[in-house]
């Protein structure tokens, strides 16, 4: 079965497992497929919704009704302690849209689904808040060749496992959410809490990311990010950033053409970042929880997060001190 092509928003897989919240725990949820989210036409399938259930099993369907479910939520559940999970789930053929988020789902599942047809069949896979740790299988990214969304938030990765050029992102992959399990951190770098973290992003990651839109690197440990991949990330919008160890802006970062949202916040930057005055579409931005000690003034304005004053600053600043033709250069 050839995997699905669709282009799906991030904001239109966010509608589609909206019912995670709005639902009261233990929900039991089937709807048909009378029209799409992410406003294609109409499709012939299902979501089935089970969340919060204590599900230690995937729920049976009739064959009439898992002939046709292509959307499966089973958010908050304990799947994670069926090693056929994703066995039994390869057996639903119009399965491109999942849902295992906080389900106790370890490093050897990810394994498992690599090596299915399920994986080339996904377009969008949230496996948020789990207990997957280290570093991810190499034949797990390879694999996802339809995905559009992967949601790996709350987990406690340390990396992906592999080498360039097998180590890269699927082609279509717009959202890719990798925020580190839980951290404290307060102020200029200090308190961090972690569990693990990734402490370097890979080139080969950020350079086969072409189609990336939306990338969440929080609570990681970064200190920086390479140059020569992240110049690929030519449509990204949103970067976030917060809570890691930067003491200075990656040099490749201002140029990024479709950069609209990017946090900076909580980390261990102590001048401003004047070549953000060159950004040519940044209109969010946030630095609140860095150092900025020697000017308390830019400091009260990052910490305020108004963002349009912010940038303004930025820009006025760099004017004065000539550094924005010099960028612009």
């Amino acid at each position: 079965m050839d995997a699905p092509q669709r282009m799906v928003s991030d904001e239109a897989l966010r509608t589609m497992f909206s019912g995670v919240r709005r639902r009261r725990r233990g929900a039991s949820h089937v709807a048909t497929g009378a029209a799409d989210t992410a406003g294609q036409a109409p499709e012939d399938g299902r979501l089935v919704s089970r969340v919060g259930c204590g599900l230690t099993r995937v729920p049976r369907l009739r064959t009439r009704v898992a002939a046709h479910v292509s959307r499966l939520n089973l958010y908050d559940n304990r799947l994670g302690e069926r090693a056929d999970l994703m066995a039994v789930l390869d057996a639903l053929p119009a399965l491109c849209h999942l849902n295992l988020a906080a389900n106790g789902i370890t490093r050897p599942a990810l394994k498992a689904l690599a090596a299915l047809p399920l994986a080339g069949r996904l377009v969008s896979l949230d496996l948020s808040h789990n207990d997957i740790s280290g570093r991810l299988p190499r034949t797990f990214l390879p694999a996802l060749k339809a995905l559009v969304s992967l949601h790996l938030k709350g987990n406690a990765l340390t990396g992906v496992a592999g080498k360039a050029p097998a180590l890269a992102t699927p082609s279509q992959l717009q959202t890719l959410d990798l925020t580190a399990a839980y951290s404290s951190h307060e102020g200029n770098g200090m308190a961090r809490m972690l569990q693990q973290a990734f402490t370097v992003m890979p080139r080969s990651l950020l350079a086969s990311g072409t189609a990336l839109r939306e990338l969440y690197l929080t609570n990681q440990q970064l200190t920086d990010l390479d140059p020569v991949g992240l110049r690929c990330c030519t449509a990204l919008r949103k970067l976030m950033l917060g809570n890691n160890l930067f003491t200075q802006l990656p040099a490749a970062l201002p140029n990024l053409p479709a950069l609209t949202w990017l946090d900076m916040s909580k980390n261990l930057l102590t001048t401003e970042p004047l070549a953000l005055a060159t950004a040519p579409r940044l209109k969010l931005l946030r630095l609140h929880g860095n150092g900025f000690d020697d000017d308390r003034e830019f400091k009260e304005l990052a910490n305020s997060q108004r963002d349009g004053e912010l940038i303004a600053a930025l820009h006025n600043r760099a004017v004065a001190a000539g550094a924005h033709d010099d960028v612009i250069g």
